[in-house]
């Protein structure tokens, strides 16, 4: 059947079959290779792409119809195709890690992922598998994994290093865990890998746990007269974090187009959830970006060091390891800065909804449209809570009409 906009509309899942059964129809687009279209009882409609790599069928999905048209499918499956029929490394026997994780960023990662999201994972298989000079964190002392043979890696090298990782952060220790175990599993694909058990699939998750921590009056306090020491760009980036309640990534790929100072906002086309949004900024936020000198050779509002053209700031974790360390406070993450955001709104009586909506939670529960048109109602508690922690820096007490309380951060806030 050949797969266009009209059968798409007129596929059914067939009256009275089982529901625990799947449907499909088939057009054969290359040899060997089939575009899909999986119906399910409920109405919903998936596009999948059959193919055949290392003498097996493989099926993956493409994308929900909603989202997806035809054509994009067709597109989308032609581009994985492609990078299939593309030069493999050496034989099986001698292929290394470094040339999986070469095809699985390539095939996979380019095909399905975002630019950022690949970048990230980029930058942690350099980190902690080939464990590139600048990147290798001085803690880390066990040897690299890429340039090892794949079938001498047994599951006690990928314990190893996990556990390594799992000594400065149990959240980045498992993110490497799923990134290398995502990457064992696709290697039959490419034929670099016999049918054998993933090495990786003996290493456990290690239990993660919703983090609560925020900044009280008397911690910011502590921390103000630090951050007004560090460097224009740390600074401002931190009280940034603090006074919007924006992610780190978000942050670092800020760009000076997409700031409007006169209008108090910015805007932040890649978020985590997908959607572009807006970014209510304060006074205070929008002083310390005047302040803040702007490079020729870099349009990030953060950029990189000098040398780094165009590429935004990533030494913002060393910087605030050791800000954190002098003011005593060990355990406060960046993003804890965020959650302190939340728990200062929430603690001066914005509603949960609208903070979900400020935090760019995908589930606010707010109208999209509507809190567009509603969202300058907000800059007054925006504006208290930006002034309330601007005093308790310098050391002032904060009014009682500015804070009502403190207490637990709201729910899901991440």
């Amino acid at each position: 059947m050949k797969l266009n906009a009209r059968t798409l509309h007129e596929i059914r899942f067939p009256a009275g079959a089982d529901p625990r059964s799947t449907f499909a129809v088939w057009e054969e687009i290359h040899r060997g290779a089939w575009l899909g279209c999986r119906v399910y009882p409920s109405g919903r409609k998936v596009f999948v792409l059959k193919y055949r790599a290392a003498g097996r069928q493989r099926m993956t999905s493409l994308g929900d119809a909603a989202a997806l048209n035809v054509h994009e499918a067709h597109r989308k499956a032609a581009a994985i195709l492609a990078a299939i029929e593309r030069d493999e490394p050496g034989a099986a026997e001698h292929a290394t890690l470094a040339e999986l994780a070469a095809l699985y960023f390539r095939r996979h990662a380019e095909t399905r992922w975002k630019p950022h999201r690949v970048r990230d994972e980029r930058w942690r298989f350099a980190r902690y598998a080939v464990q590139s000079p600048q990147y290798r964190p001085a803690w880390l002392r066990t040897k690299p994994l890429a340039p090892r043979r794949l079938r001498d890696i047994r599951r006690a090298d990928i314990a190893e290093l996990i556990d390594a990782v799992r000594r400065n952060s149990i959240y980045e220790a498992n993110r490497v865990r799923r990134l290398l175990h995502a990457m064992f599993a696709r290697a039959p694909d490419y034929g670099l890998m016999g049918e054998t058990r993933n090495p990786v699939s003996g290493v456990a998750l290690y239990p993660e746990r919703r983090r609560d921590r925020w900044l009280s009056p008397q911690e910011i306090g502590r921390l103000g007269p630090l951050l007004a020491q560090a460097p224009p760009r740390h600074r401002t980036f931190f009280w940034l974090a603090l006074l919007t309640g924006a992610r780190r990534n978000e942050l670092a790929r800020l760009r000076w187009t997409d700031v409007d100072a006169a209008a108090g906002v910015a805007y932040l086309p890649e978020t985590k959830n997908g959607r572009p949004r807006h970014l209510l900024l304060p006074r205070a936020a929008i002083g310390l970006l005047h302040e803040l000198p702007r490079r020729p050779d870099n349009p990030h509002v953060f950029g990189g060091k000098p040398g780094e053209h165009e590429l935004p700031m990533r030494d913002a974790q060393k910087r605030w390891s050791a800000i954190r360390g002098l003011a005593g406070l060990p355990d406060v993450t960046i993003h804890d800065l965020r959650r302190t955001y939340a728990s200062w709104l929430s603690n001066s009586g914005v509603s949960e909804e609208w903070i979900a909506f400020l935090l760019g939670h995908s589930n606010s529960g707010v109208t999209a449209i509507y809190a567009r048109k509603r969202l300058e109602q907000m800059r007054p508690q925006i504006e208290a809570v930006a002034e309330a922690m601007i005093r308790c820096a310098n050391g002032r007490s904060i009014p009682d009409e500015a804070i009502l309380h403190f207490g637990a951060i709201p729910a899901g806030t991440n």
